[in-house]
């Protein structure tokens, strides 16, 4: 769900004249590669080509959903749209990993740990007063998230695509980039944060692919 915040930049950016079109060039460019990205897992999850791991996508979901039920609180209305996609994006690919052989992560020991320290995690944003403390909180529960798919991955490594991961990790050098040099260090958390979590899935897929076959398909 960090991706939810490259297109918080994205608004901003058309918003704000004082932004150089660099940087929103940079914006745009990497939530188009996102968008490209999504819909490619969503699409590979449907033919059964990935199967993604139930409890990250939960999570996923959970924090997407907390941050649009907190826009729509404070009478947002534009980012309504923006967080309202993803919250759709993270529904649908967790939708979909509960359908038949579409998805794993069963309900055991670990699972269960991992979502309730993620639910925590979530639980202790609202509570927070500074938005640097919470922004902090929502990318501990994704850090949690994306644990759980890292270690699946591992184990199973033909059960993610490359190109989402792969694509993903282009796209967040741009939101990286389009933070641009002269902000605030904190807004550099979402987006680094989101870049090593796909640098670090794509390194396990690929790593693992050279000492796992590719499953023959029946």
């Amino acid at each position: 769900s960090s991706h939810m915040f490259y297109n918080i930049y994205l608004e901003s950016f058309l918003q704000n004249k004082e932004v150089g079109q660099e940087l929103a060039f940079f914006g745009i460019i990497a939530v188009g590669l996102i968008s490209i990205s999504d819909i490619s897992y969503v699409r590979a999850i449907a033919g059964r080509h990935a199967r993604p791991q139930r409890y990250t996508w939960f999570i996923f979901l959970m924090t997407a959903s907390v941050v649009f039920a907190s826009q729509l609180s404070l009478g947002a209305t534009t980012s309504l749209f923006i967080f309202g996609r993803f919250v759709l994006v993270n529904a649908t690919i967790f939708a979909l990993s509960l359908t038949r052989g579409r998805g794993e992560g069963d309900i055991d020991l670990p699972n269960t740990i991992s979502l309730i320290l993620a639910v925590a995690s979530v639980a202790l944003w609202f509570t927070m007063d500074s938005p640097l403390v919470a922004l902090v909180c929502i990318l501990v529960a994704d850090t949690i998230g994306i644990t759980l798919s890292v270690i699946k991955t591992w184990r199973d490594p033909w059960s993610e695509p490359l190109m989402m991961w792969g694509l993903g990790s282009i796209a967040a050098v741009f939101g990286v980039l389009a933070v641009g040099l002269h902000a605030l260090w904190m807004l550099y958390l979402a987006p680094v944060h989101l870049l090593l979590c796909d640098i670090v899935m794509a390194w396990a897929i690929l790593r693992r692919r050279q000492r796992i076959p590719r499953p023959s398909r029946s």
